[in-house]
């Protein structure tokens, strides 16, 4: 009797000393993430900043006023605007197009890929 009592409360400590163990693994990791977290948010301000930055340039790039600088610019002074006739268009054909052109083949219907206004398509 002395012995299965014995044994029992040594699988109940083995077992209660693991959970525990377990539990403070679990806290452990807790921690280290709070403690990860502003150093975290500092570089996602950095990256959101950095991006305030880069969409700025972009739209001081693209601004008409400045295209037209840069096409009175000795540069690109050879630059023309080209005629719609001379404008071609590529068809785009991914894996949705190439099916359905398929599908419309075998029933005999004809396909056109789209194609951008004022260009011919090929």
């Amino acid at each position: 009797m002395k012995s299965t009592f014995f044994i029992k409360m040594t699988f109940i400590f083995l077992l209660s000393g693991l959970l525990l163990t377990s539990y403070l693994q679990k806290q452990n990791e807790v921690v280290e993430l709070r403690l990860s977290l502003p150093k975290v948010r500092e570089e996602l301000a950095e990256i959101h900043e950095e991006n305030i930055r880069l969409s700025y340039e972009v739209n001081a790039f693209e601004n008409p006023d400045r295209l037209m600088e840069l096409l009175r610019s000795q540069d690109f002074s050879h630059l023309k605007y080209p005629y719609l006739c001379d404008v071609i268009a590529l068809q785009k054909t991914g894996p949705l197009l190439a099916k359905k052109r398929d599908v419309e083949e075998k029933k005999g219907l004809s396909f056109k890929a789209p194609h951008l206004m004022g260009s011919k398509p090929l």
